[in-house]
């Protein structure tokens, strides 16, 4: 089992309408959010205005999660709204209108429908994760903290930093893999085509 940690230091942040937003990972690498020519994107942004829009993403499917407190979204064109826990996750199509009440920090992937992306919360205490042959599989830790992994018989312990992104090299086999977060919840990643 390899895995590489992507230090928050190589992160690209920028501003948006009501904050700044935190490139985590972004494929394929290099790719330009800003010109929409990318396949998937992770980030984190910072929701600084009681009352944002979010930037619409026509041809991409969105997962978003609060980090820190609840965030009221809200889906004008289909008359809902929704309270977002933290670590409670939302789905829903980028292009669709889209805004939020509730300041904090959240978590967003975004990618284009014909890649199959699964998001999961593994909580302290031990998760079972199973994971398929070939896919990329990240962790992504909003505080810094310890995280044991075990495959089989091989046991692997990462500290992750504040904001930490940890990527498992793709796997030529299906397995189980045990994911034990010491303190907060841990988002747990996997996408293959």
């Amino acid at each position: 089992m390899q895995l590489k940690l992507r230090h928050p230091s190589s992160y690209k942040t920028t501003r948006w309408s009501a904050g700044t937003t935190t490139e985590l990972y972004i494929l394929p690498e290099g790719a330009d959010y800003a010109s929409r020519q990318f396949d998937l994107r992770i980030s984190s942004a910072t929701v600084e205005a009681e009352e944002s829009t979010f930037t619409p993403l026509p041809g991409f499917q969105r997962i978003l999660t609060p980090l820190e407190e609840p965030l009221e979204i809200l889906h004008p064109d289909r008359q809902t709204q929704v309270l977002v826990q933290p670590y409670d996750l939302h789905a829903f199509s980028g292009g669709e209108e889209t805004k939020s009440r509730g300041r904090g920090r959240d978590f967003n992937v975004i990618y284009r429908p014909d890649l199959a992306v699964q998001v999961s919360v593994a909580k302290p205490g031990g998760n079972q994760v199973l994971l398929a042959p070939g896919a990329l599989c990240l962790f992504f830790s909003a505080q810094a903290q310890r995280v044991d992994f075990s495959l089989k018989a091989e046991v692997v312990s990462l500290d992750l930093p504040d904001l930490g992104l940890a990527q498992l090299e793709a796997l030529d086999q299906a397995g189980t893999l045990t994911v034990q977060p010491s303190q907060v919840p841990l988002l747990v990643i996997q996408i293959s085509r």
